[in-house]
């Protein structure tokens, strides 16, 4: 899988003075490594509703 957590760590080099907010790959799991980076401001999830199959 091309991204991730590696490629946000590696636009930090290249992009000093840029935020992030990561959307895709992020669950339950690894939001808060995510948000550890200096880079990162958010993340994005689906992970964070329960999906109601009633409508």
């Amino acid at each position: 899988m091309t991204g991730g957590i590696n490629m946000i760590k590696q636009f930090n080099n290249l992009f000093s003075q840029d935020t992030f907010c990561p959307t895709r790959g992020i669950n339950e799991f690894n939001y808060k490594e995510f948000l550890s980076l200096s880079n990162v401001i958010c993340v994005v999830g689906s992970w964070v509703v329960k999906t109601n199959k009633k409508i």
